[in-house]
């Protein structure tokens, strides 16, 4: 395993506690642009998620919305009401074929995107080590403000659902992943920098309380506005 990555895993709480793991409960307010762009403003506003270690697996439970809830795999989006289903999607990411970053969405589209996305982002960066995930270090460090982060670059291979198959991980001198790029293929391209700050010890593995997402120039600069604002509100590991 490359040193940086290693240092990453051991400072999130390392991969032996990982390991006894299964699910994480946890509990978020999404808001940002991009879920003005999407038609969908308020479907993210208080939900909880329950984010299996293993498999590609995401349940979601909406209190707010008479008790909606969801079920996702990489094959399959699942809504459900108190009466019954609402949607049952095969292939989900096939619907987004030609779809841009303007292109609305309707509620399967948005959980759809949420449920891999969370998936990717609180499996980090335990992650990166898995099968066929190949991580090579960047030369050249980040200057971000005063300090100095390293960086990882990630393939995934096509047996995960991520936002696209290449991206990169910033790591700071304590070895936590405070910055993650990458480029969403479903939204036809679009760049995203996803800063991760406070982090918090929960049960032996730290995860960070705040979650914020824009887009980036050709420097790689953020720019105004936060596209997603993730907001942890309470989080348990099983």
């Amino acid at each position: 395993m490359l040193p940086l990555l290693q240092k990453a895993i051991n400072a999130h709480g390392g991969a032996e506690r990982w390991a006894d793991i299964k699910e994480l409960h946890l509990g978020f307010k999404i808001s940002g642009a991009i879920w003005h762009v999407k038609g969908q403003p308020d479907i993210l506003s208080r939900f909880s998620a329950s984010i299996d270690t293993r498999t590609q697996t995401v349940r979601m439970q909406f209190p707010d919305a008479d008790d909606h809830r969801s079920e996702f795999t990489p094959d399959l989006t699942v809504l459900h009401t108190p009466p019954g289903i609402v949607e049952r999607r095969q292939q989900p990411r096939d619907r987004f074929d030609g779809h841009f970053i303007a292109t609305p969405w309707d509620a399967a589209d948005a959980v759809y995107f949420c449920s891999y996305a969370l998936w990717t982002y609180y499996n980090s960066p335990f992650l990166f080590s898995r099968p066929g995930v190949t991580v090579r270090t960047v030369s050249t460090p980040w200057n971000e403000g005063s300090e100095s982060w390293e960086r990882l670059h990630i393939t995934y291979p096509d047996s995960l659902t991520t936002h696209g198959r290449e991206a990169v991980a910033y790591i700071d001198k304590d070895g936590l992943v405070r910055r993650y790029d990458y480029v969403v293929d479903i939204m036809g391209g679009a760049v995203g920098a996803n800063y991760a700050d406070d982090y918090e010890n929960y049960d032996g593995i730290l995860l960070p309380r705040r979650r914020r997402v824009y887009a980036y120039d050709a420097t790689g600069r953020p720019q105004e506005p936060i596209l997603v604002d993730i907001e942890l509100t309470d989080a348990r590991l099983s």
